[in-house]
Order: C-alpha cells, then sequence, then structure tokens
C-alpha cells in the first residue's frame, strides 16, 4: 500500500515486512496518516452461486454456543445470523460453488432436465409432447438434495431479511443463491430500513414542531385524541383524519403528511424518515420493486430540517464489535437499551498485531459485529443518552464501535478504546499534525460540529 503524507515525500511502500509500522497503524486511520494512492489484494476465484444452509435457534445462549464452534468457520465461508427477539434467531452457513440443482418449477428447467436426461433404449418420446417432456423430467433421477436457485436479488422476490425470516416457521432448509445476489442480499431493503413505519416515530406523545415547513400541513391517518381533536399550540380546522394543522401543532400519530402545494416533494421526504414501510408487500414488489432501493442522494436531498432532527432523535445505526465470549450479555444489554430487531450478526477473527483495533490479550480472539438500524421500542429511548449507554458497555467488554457512524465518545475515551499507541508515533514521524486531522476530530460528532 503506497502512502503519501507530503507534497515532497515519495510515496512509501507499505508491507508486513516493510515499513511494518506505516502498515498496521492504516486500518481505522481515516485518512489521517496520508493518502493512500493504490492497494494491492490477494483475491480468491469467484463461483457461480453461494450454497447457503438455514438453521433456526432458539436462545440467545444456544446461538452463542454454536457461534462459538470451530468447526462452523473451517466448514463454511460466510457466516452470519439475523436475531429477530430474544429468543428467535436464524443462523446462515454459506459456501461458494459453481454446482446447483435448477428451479424444477421453471419449465424450461423442466425442458433441459428431460433433455439431458440418460435415455433407455426403447423409443425416445415426442419432445414435441409438453406433456412426455414433464414425465420424463420427472422421472429422471433426482440428485440428493432437492435444492434450488433463488435469485433473492430480483426485484419481485422477498426482501432477504424477510426471506430469512421465513424458516423460523418452515424449519431449516438449503437453497442456491447467485453470488451477486448473494453480496447484495441486504441492498434492496437497505438492511431493514425501508420496512420500519413512520408511525413509530410518534409512538409516544411527541410535539412535533414544523417551523422549517412554513404554511399548513395536511395530515392523512393521525391517531386522535378524546373528541377526535387534539390541543397543542396550534389548533385543528376540522376532524383529525386528514385535518390540517398549523405549525407547531401536537400530534401522536401520523401516517402520512404533506405539505400543502409541494405535495409530491414532500411526501418523498417524509418517506426519507422511515421510506417504504409497505414495500415487502407483494404488489408493491411486483408492480414497483423495480425503483427500490431509492438512492442516498435523491433521499438527501428530499429531507427537510424537520425530517432530519426526527431521524436523528428516533432512529439509531450503529455497528458495534464485541467479544465473542460477551456476545450474549451484549444481545440482553441491546435488548435493554433498545428493544429494535431484527439485528446483524456477523462473527469475525480478531489478530492480536499492532494498530488501533486488537485484541488486550496476547492471542487471536474471535469477535462479533452486532449491527442495530431502525426505530428502538424502548420508551426510554433517547439517540444520544442510548448511545452513549452502549459505548460505555461496548468499552467495558474491550469492544469496538465502527466509526462510519456517530460517535458520542470523549477524546479520553476514545483514545482508551482504540490503541493510539503506534497511531501517534506514525503521526510524529510522517509529520501529519500539519496537514491531517486526529482520527477523533473526522469521526466524533461533537468534534466536527
Amino acid at each position: 500500500m503506497p502512502v503519501k503524507s507530503s507534497p515532497k515525500q515519495r510515496p512509501l511502500t507499505t508491507m508486513s515486512d516493510e515499513n511494518p509500522d506505516l502498515y498496521y497503524a492504516i486500518p481505522w486511520s481515516h485518512g489521517t496518516l496520508g493518502f493512500l494512492v493504490a492497494a494491492e489484494l490477494t483475491i480468491v476465484p469467484a463461483s457461480k452461486y453461494v450454497r447457503m444452509e438455514y438453521w433456526p435457534v432458539t436462545g440467545q445462549a444456544e446461538l452463542g454456543r454454536l457461534l462459538n464452534t470451530p468447526d462452523i468457520y473451517k466448514d463454511n465461508q460466510f457466516v452470519e445470523a439475523l436475531v429477530y427477539s430474544r429468543s428467535q434467531a436464524v443462523l446462515m452457513l454459506g459456501n461458494m460453488t459453481d454446482e446447483a440443482e435448477p428451479d424444477k418449477v421453471s419449465l424450461l428447467n423442466i425442458m433441459l432436465q428431460a433433455w439431458s436426461c440418460p435415455k433407455t433404449d426403447e423409443a425416445e418420446p415426442d419432445k414435441v409432447s409438453l406433456l412426455n417432456i414433464m414425465l420424463q423430467a420427472w422421472s429422471c433421477p433426482k440428485t440428493d438434495e432437492p435444492d434450488k436457485i433463488n435469485a433473492i436479488g430480483d426485484y419481485h422476490k422477498p426482501w432477504f431479511f424477510k426471506h430469512v425470516e421465513g424458516f423460523l416457521k418452515r424449519g431449516s432448509g438449503v437453497e442456491y443463491i447467485p453470488l451477486r445476489h448473494y453480496y447484495h442480499r441486504h441492498t434492496r431493503s437497505i438492511f431493514w430500513m425501508l420496512e420500519v413505519t413512520l408511525t413509530s416515530l410518534y409512538s409516544q406523545d411527541v410535539r412535533v414542531s414544523f417551523d422549517r415547513l412554513p404554511g399548513p400541513v395536511v395530515v392523512v391517518g393521525s391517531s386522535c385524541s378524546k373528541g377526535g381533536r387534539r390541543s397543542g399550540s396550534g389548533s385543528s380546522s376540522s376532524s383529525c383524519c386528514g385535518s390540517v394543522w398549523s405549525s407547531g401543532s401536537s400530534i401522536n400519530s401520523i401516517a402520512v403528511f404533506v405539505k400543502v402545494g409541494v405535495v409530491v416533494l414532500v411526501v418523498i421526504g417524509v418517506l426519507v424518515v422511515d421510506i417504504i414501510p409497505f414495500g415487502n408487500n407483494p404488489v408493491f414488489r411486483w408492480l414497483f420493486g423495480w425503483m427500490v432501493p431509492p438512492k442516498v442522494s435523491l433521499l438527501k436531498l428530499t429531507q427537510g430540517e424537520t425530517i432530519k432532527q426526527m431521524y436523528e432523535k428516533y432512529q439509531i445505526i450503529q455497528d458495534m464489535l464485541v467479544p465473542m465470549k460477551d456476545l450474549t450479555r451484549s444481545l440482553d444489554f441491546f435488548h435493554q437499551e433498545l428493544d429494535l430487531y431484527p439485528l446483524w450478526i456477523c462473527p469475525f477473527m480478531l489478530y492480536n498485531q499492532q494498530g488501533l483495533v486488537h485484541p488486550r490479550g496476547d492471542e487471536d480472539e474471535m469477535y462479533v459485529d452486532i449491527g442495530a438500524y431502525g426505530t428502538p421500542k424502548t420508551k426510554h429511548f433517547s439517540t444520544i443518552p442510548s448511545t452513549r449507554r452502549l459505548e460505555d458497555f461496548v468499552s467495558k467488554v474491550n469492544g469496538f464501535q465502527m466509526l462510519y457512524a456517530d460517535s458520542y465518545l470523549s477524546e479520553s475515551q476514545f483514545r482508551t478504546m482504540f490503541d493510539h499507541s503506534l497511531y501517534d508515533k506514525m503521526r510524529d514521524q510522517l509529520d501529519c499534525k500539519k496537514a491531517f486531522p486526529e482520527i477523533y476530530d473526522k469521526v466524533n460528532r461533537k468534534a466536527r460540529t
């Protein structure tokens, strides 16, 4: 990895055996040690499919036991889990392969199977007859596994996390997913961020300020207090459903609201908060699934200040890395603080080497990434205090916070979580302080503002 830290300096080549200090200091440094001008990567051959096994799991302790089994990682290239409640999860094990049994529901595959089936000494069936083709296909010897190809990335398919949830009822299963579809398995639904209902933002009796949206706002499907009207700094001019609220009205629950005169734009802006709660409906998928997911640039363009504030106040997007041995207590703490599901579980090996992120001991250690995205259901949730409690817990178990998300750690807490010893040495050696800020100043919310 050639790195350039100043205009006069030639790029330094970094490898584990050449400039090892810089090599190990670069990960997680967020561009504060210089510009990475190139990278040499080791790649592996790609296959056509990923053979996926789905295993329903009952209880967090059982999930922790399974993920602590070394053989799982020896025998599988991909390991992850989705936790749907305190008692239900689905463990997924995947391996790349070039062979997969075709989906027998496809007429084309039935015909291909008939034509490729070993022929008997008798007269060959007339392939013009569809009935004969089907009879020959179904009488053809089958493979050991009745698996099928599932192109989960097709626009009309159920969202992946919903598809996985179905195995809680159906039991374990196996299928083949085209490799590209597998890598984009969470793309169409932006994990599960498209589904969260807009009303969840108003589950508590929250006063919503529309001062930045001048003029009246039409409210459709709002819940009402006694008498069909709501009291507040503003007053309604008609019944609660479909009423017109003046700026500053107190609203308990909203399905859709549109600013008078700019209907389409504001509707899109509102959908930014929870975007498409009905997006997994089969009718929507078949008619409009090709439009999903919406472009992030469009969402930001149509996101008003009020919507942005609501999003930041009532939603959380965090990935926390904790030791595998602390997975069960971590899931308990996430439930206590967030009561948010699904949770994304991704195990990985954290190697004992220099740098900002490494185990506290002297050996490699299994860690797990817990991804929490959406609107927490706990009554006491508030973005900053709740995130701070999560950060404190993760620090206590010697975990780490992914720095793409908002961090509210103090600088001293940040330096305790991330080992800066090698990082500080390289900043001094390369004279980075004159050109690049520290990591904390780039990633911490308070420092940025």
